[in-house]
């Protein structure tokens, strides 16, 4: 009880600096504040990135994306309790993917965890193959292994995440985030090697290369958060 009212009160403080008059515009203020503070240490993704903070909220998106997405609201986040208690259809978010419109407003939120960063980022980098191929038709086992890096980086990724979501590893044994973090960076270390490089640029284009040496730095980042 003594550290909930000491958190209030450090709360309101320095809410206070911002001159509002109402304790519920203060906390209000200082919601928006941190979240937007949050975001500019977090790992968002490129479709995300310049939306503005105050219209940010992720959904369950039920379009062609069928998971979550960042979206962005059709008016400024009012505070979390009133947003969940708005009447169905005053707020709308729309996926900044693709396009699907949301209205259930209870179960939005803005968190952005390690494990949610890291999910966003494997679906970027799941879409590369598609998006970025070098189109050349090559043959032999080199060709096969090429291809097959990709998937290994996102199936790597997936296991972290769920790695987090659990508290055990691939094989049901109790694991400490410190060994999830530095698992996900000897995956980068790996990926900054020449040979790996040499390989995926015969499936990827030169821009492909640059956007996978662009994602695994985002990797690197989330991974140094993962305390």
């Amino acid at each position: 009880m003594f550290w909930r009212k000491k958190r209030e009160k450090d709360k309101k403080k320095e809410a206070d600096a911002f001159g509002f008059t109402s304790q519920e515009e203060r906390f209000k203020a200082l919601e928006s504040l941190t979240f937007a503070a949050s975001l500019a240490h977090a790992n968002l993704p490129a479709y995300a990135r310049t939306t503005p903070s105050n219209l940010l909220i992720q959904i369950l998106c039920k379009g062609q994306c069928n998971s979550e997405r960042w979206a962005r609201l059709n008016k400024p986040h009012p505070g979390k309790s009133d947003l969940k208690n708005a009447k169905k259809g005053e707020y709308r978010a729309t996926c900044l993917k693709c396009g699907y419109v949301a209205v259930d407003n209870h179960n939005w939120h803005r968190q952005v965890s390690e494990a949610r960063a890291l999910q966003a980022l494997k679906s970027e980098i799941a879409g590369m193959p598609q998006k970025y191929s070098a189109g050349a038709v090559t043959f032999g086992a080199g060709a096969s292994k090429a291809q097959e890096q990709i998937p290994t980086i996102c199936a790597v990724i997936d296991d972290a995440i769920n790695a987090l979501e659990t508290g055990l590893d691939t094989h049901n044994l109790p694991i400490k985030k410190s060994q999830i973090a530095d698992g996900l960076k000897r995956l980068v270390a790996a990926t900054r090697q020449p040979a790996f490089i040499g390989l995926v640029s015969t499936a990827l284009t030169p821009t492909g290369v640059s956007e996978l040496e662009r994602y695994m730095n985002e990797l690197e980042q989330i991974a140094n958060k993962i305390l």
